[in-house]
């Protein structure tokens, strides 16, 4: 599994277990399914298929910054 050009499969995973929580639902702009051994240009794990999911370009980012200041 394939999101952004990173893999989000869990290393710590016995069966390959995914992140899902890394997957923004309202942000996919495409999915890819690639099946069998030409899937293995993505790696060693991807010999028998890889996902990949491709998100959304953000245009607008909102956040908050607060300015600390500190004597000495």
């Amino acid at each position: 599994m394939i999101l952004d050009g990173r893999t989000i499969n869990d290393p710590t995973s016995s069966f390959g277990g995914v992140k899902w929580e890394a997957v923004p639902l309202k942000r996919i702009s495409k999915i890819e399914v690639i099946k069998g051994g030409s899937s293995i240009v993505h790696g060693d794990n991807a010999s028998g298929g890889v996902i990949i999911i491709t998100s959304k370009q953000i245009n607008d980012f909102i956040g908050f910054m607060e300015m600390v200041h500190t004597l000495f």
